[in-house]
């Protein structure tokens, strides 16, 4: 069996298609009456289930014109509608010729079995009843009165609408300029990235720091202008990015290692902390704060090149502590291995100390006597 459905929202189409092909049955689409009233001249469906209220041809116009078509006025035709719901409404649909007004939203199995039911009375095909209106003065009337008075509920649900939103706007602009107020005196820098990776809210401190506007950040995006490498100057990809990454992996982020690059093409050092943004257990958007690291970062380059200097330094030096046993008479030192050096040898094997050997006065002076005393010894008669 073929089923025509007619709606103008997709959503419900989808729901009506799937419990029909449930059922075994072939299903044919329309979003207004106008297009349906075309396909079901072209295809000849088995039923019709139409909204009431669409846009170009609504409901009641595509039923009276299924009716006035000798070719289309025996088949079945079902309202299935949410709007159109008083009586009047569906008193007119059934003068009209519509074998039922079904209103929106129902179970499926009740809907079907009462699809079902109707298809039962419908078996043989039945002429168009004296009921419906013939007269299009009378049908024009009835139908003006109907649309008049849902556009004045229509009316009345879009002032209410345009109402709070209004007034939702209002509150918003108020967090906004609290927002903006509090983190204007701020020393970091702050914006707020958006599931798209658009930036919704940035303070001044962050345009103070990098130079861009938030609408120039959008326009070409964010990453691509600011974040594009690491701090070793190394190419850092969109999909790399943990801070872009935040609403994907709703991890917090925080480093002192990220650069910002601005405006007029300086490389800014950064700290950074990146975390996500969460209503009603789901992730909205994401927050980061970043501040200007390039002091920190040079006293820590300071620090750690001082460090390395020390060290280096160290490595250099050897210490001798302690007591050392040494010979009172040949002065050797006795090693903690148990073995008698002589003292040069001892100290420069534990320390960088060089020796240059030479004497000392008094040891000159003895050594002048041993020799003068030798040289008498050996030429007396000298």
């Amino acid at each position: 069996m073929k089923i025509l459905i007619v709606d103008d929202n997709s959503d419900d189409r989808e729901l009506l298609r799937l419990i029909i092909e449930r059922h075994g049955h072939q299903v044919i689409e329309a979003c207004n009456g106008q297009e349906g009233l075309s396909i079901a001249a072209k295809q000849k469906p088995n039923i019709i289930i139409s909204d009431a209220l669409m846009p170009v041809m609504d409901g009641f116009q595509f039923l009276r014109n299924t009716k006035k078509d000798k070719t289309l006025n025996s088949i079945p035709f079902i309202f299935y509608s949410a709007t159109y719901k008083e009586y009047q409404d569906a008193e007119l649909a059934l003068s009209l010729g519509a074998d039922a007004f079904i209103i929106k939203p129902k179970d499926p199995a009740e809907l079907w079995k009462e699809i079902e039911d109707i298809l039962k009375e419908n078996k043989s095909e039945k002429p168009v009843t004296a009921q419906l209106i013939e007269e299009d003065e009378e049908y024009l009337k009835r139908y003006s009165e109907i649309v008049a008075i849902k556009l004045e509920e229509k009316i009345r649900e879009l002032e209410g609408e345009i109402a709070a939103r209004r007034k939702t706007e209002e509150l918003i602009k108020k967090s906004e300029k609290k927002l903006l107020d509090i983190t204007s005196s701020l020393g970091e820098g702050i914006y707020v990235f958006d599931l798209q990776g658009l930036i919704t809210f940035m303070n001044p401190m962050a345009e103070r720091l990098i130079g861009w506007t938030m609408d120039e950040l959008n326009e070409k995006g964010a990453h691509n202008l600011i974040h594009y490498r690491k701090a070793d100057g190394t190419p850092l990809p969109l999909e790399e990015c943990p801070m872009h990454n935040i609403t994907k992996t709703g991890n917090h982020y925080i480093s002192k290692d990220e650069v910002f690059i601005r405006k007029d093409g300086t490389v800014l050092p950064i700290s950074v902390i990146s975390t996500p943004i969460i209503e009603e257990g789901k992730i909205i958007a994401s927050v980061t704060a970043f501040r200007d690291f390039t002091d920190r970062r040079r006293l820590e380059e300071e620090r750690e090149k001082l460090i390395l200097e020390l060290q280096d330094a160290l490595a250099k030096v050897k210490t001798l502590s302690g007591m050392l046993p040494i010979c009172s008479s040949c002065k050797k030192i006795r090693d903690d291995k148990g073995y008698w050096n002589q003292i040069e040898s001892y100290i420069s094997e534990n320390s960088d100390v060089l020796f240059s050997h030479s004497l000392c006065p008094d040891c000159a002076e003895k050594m002048l006597e041993e020799i003068k005393q030798m040289k008498l010894k050996n030429h007396p008669e000298k």
